[in-house]
Protein backbone atom coordinates (compact mmCIF):
# COMPACT_ATOMS: atom_id res chain seq x y z
CA UNK A 1 0.00 0.00 0.00
CA UNK A 2 1.50 3.37 -0.98
CA UNK A 3 2.20 5.86 1.75
CA UNK A 4 -0.43 8.58 2.19
CA UNK A 5 0.06 11.91 0.50
CA UNK A 6 0.93 14.94 2.52
CA UNK A 7 -2.64 16.17 2.11
CA UNK A 8 -3.99 12.88 3.46
CA UNK A 9 -1.55 13.01 6.39
CA UNK A 10 -2.55 16.59 7.22
CA UNK A 11 -6.24 15.71 7.06
CA UNK A 12 -5.77 12.60 9.22
CA UNK A 13 -3.78 14.57 11.79
CA UNK A 14 -6.42 17.32 11.86
CA UNK A 15 -9.16 14.76 12.36
CA UNK A 16 -7.27 13.06 15.17
CA UNK A 17 -6.65 16.40 16.89
CA UNK A 18 -10.33 17.35 16.54
CA UNK A 19 -11.40 13.98 17.96
CA UNK A 20 -9.09 14.39 20.95
CA UNK A 21 -10.39 17.92 21.57
CA UNK A 22 -14.01 16.78 21.19
CA UNK A 23 -13.52 14.00 23.75
CA UNK A 24 -11.96 16.48 26.13
CA UNK A 25 -14.81 18.97 25.75
CA UNK A 26 -17.66 16.47 25.95
CA UNK A 27 -16.42 14.15 28.65
CA UNK A 28 -15.63 14.94 32.19
CA UNK A 29 -11.92 14.64 32.87
CA UNK A 30 -11.00 11.12 33.86
CA UNK A 31 -10.13 10.57 37.49
CA UNK A 32 -7.07 8.70 36.30
CA UNK A 33 -5.25 11.25 34.14
CA UNK A 34 -2.97 8.53 32.80
CA UNK A 35 -5.85 7.60 30.48
CA UNK A 36 -4.70 10.48 28.30
CA UNK A 37 -1.35 8.77 27.71
CA UNK A 38 -2.33 6.53 24.78
CA UNK A 39 -4.30 9.33 23.10
CA UNK A 40 -1.45 11.78 23.40
CA UNK A 41 1.05 9.17 22.21
CA UNK A 42 -1.06 8.52 19.13
CA UNK A 43 -1.32 12.24 18.44
CA UNK A 44 2.42 12.62 18.86
CA UNK A 45 3.13 9.91 16.28
CA UNK A 46 0.70 11.50 13.83
CA UNK A 47 2.17 15.00 14.32
CA UNK A 48 5.72 13.70 13.93
CA UNK A 49 4.69 11.99 10.71
CA UNK A 50 3.27 15.23 9.28
CA UNK A 51 6.27 17.25 10.49
CA UNK A 52 8.70 14.79 8.93
CA UNK A 53 6.79 14.83 5.63
CA UNK A 54 6.82 18.63 5.60
CA UNK A 55 10.58 18.66 6.21
CA UNK A 56 11.25 16.08 3.53
CA UNK A 57 9.00 17.76 0.97
CA UNK A 58 8.85 21.49 1.76
CA UNK A 59 7.42 22.26 -1.68
CA UNK A 60 4.66 19.71 -1.18
CA UNK A 61 3.06 21.93 1.47
CA UNK A 62 1.67 24.09 -1.31
CA UNK A 63 0.01 21.02 -2.80
CA UNK A 64 -1.53 20.09 0.52
CA UNK A 65 -4.07 22.85 0.13
CA UNK A 66 -4.13 26.15 1.98
CA UNK A 67 -7.47 25.37 3.62
CA UNK A 68 -6.19 22.09 5.04
CA UNK A 69 -2.98 23.69 6.27
CA UNK A 70 -4.90 26.57 7.87
CA UNK A 71 -7.24 24.13 9.59
CA UNK A 72 -4.27 22.03 10.69
CA UNK A 73 -2.60 25.14 12.17
CA UNK A 74 -5.82 26.10 14.03
CA UNK A 75 -6.13 22.56 15.34
CA UNK A 76 -2.50 22.61 16.51
CA UNK A 77 -3.14 25.85 18.40
CA UNK A 78 -6.27 24.40 20.03
CA UNK A 79 -4.32 21.25 20.91
CA UNK A 80 -1.54 23.33 22.44
CA UNK A 81 -4.09 25.17 24.60
CA UNK A 82 -5.74 21.89 25.66
CA UNK A 83 -2.38 20.33 26.54
CA UNK A 84 -1.45 23.38 28.63
CA UNK A 85 -4.69 22.94 30.56
CA UNK A 86 -3.99 19.24 30.96
CA UNK A 87 -0.45 20.01 32.13
CA UNK A 88 -1.91 22.24 34.83
CA UNK A 89 -4.23 19.48 36.01
CA UNK A 90 -1.35 16.99 35.99
CA UNK A 91 0.79 19.34 38.08
CA UNK A 92 -2.07 19.80 40.56
CA UNK A 93 -2.48 16.04 40.81
CA UNK A 94 1.27 15.60 41.27
CA UNK A 95 1.20 18.09 44.16
CA UNK A 96 -1.69 16.17 45.73
CA UNK A 97 0.20 12.89 45.41
CA UNK A 98 3.36 14.41 46.89
CA UNK A 99 1.34 15.75 49.83
CA UNK A 100 -0.21 12.34 50.37
CA UNK A 101 3.23 10.72 50.18
CA UNK A 102 4.59 13.11 52.84
CA UNK A 103 1.56 12.41 55.04
CA UNK A 104 2.07 8.64 54.72
CA UNK A 105 5.78 8.97 55.51
CA UNK A 106 4.86 10.96 58.63
CA UNK A 107 2.38 8.28 59.68
CA UNK A 108 4.99 5.59 59.07
CA UNK A 109 7.54 7.44 61.22
CA UNK A 110 4.93 7.96 63.93
CA UNK A 111 4.05 4.23 63.92
CA UNK A 112 7.74 3.28 64.07
CA UNK A 113 8.27 5.66 66.98
CA UNK A 114 5.17 4.34 68.76
CA UNK A 115 6.36 0.76 68.36
CA UNK A 116 9.80 1.56 69.74
CA UNK A 117 8.28 3.08 72.89
CA UNK A 118 5.81 0.25 73.62
CA UNK A 119 6.19 -1.52 76.96
CA UNK A 120 8.22 -4.70 77.01
CA UNK A 121 6.08 -7.68 76.11
CA UNK A 122 4.61 -9.29 79.16
CA UNK A 123 4.49 -6.04 81.10
CA UNK A 124 1.07 -5.15 82.38
CA UNK A 125 0.37 -1.50 81.60
CA UNK A 126 -2.19 -1.32 84.40
CA UNK A 127 0.49 -2.23 86.95
CA UNK A 128 2.55 0.79 86.01
CA UNK A 129 2.20 3.51 88.58
CA UNK A 130 2.55 7.12 87.72
CA UNK A 131 3.45 9.40 90.55
CA UNK A 132 3.02 13.08 90.36
CA UNK A 133 5.42 15.48 91.98
CA UNK A 134 5.16 16.06 95.75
Amino acid sequence: MPSPTLLESVRAASQEIQEFLRRQREGSPPADLTQYGPQISSLCVRLQEVGQRLQEQPGAAAGAGPEELSEYARNLQALRDALQSLTGRLLERRAEIEGERRRLKGITRWIAAARSTEPVSGANPSSLKITLGD
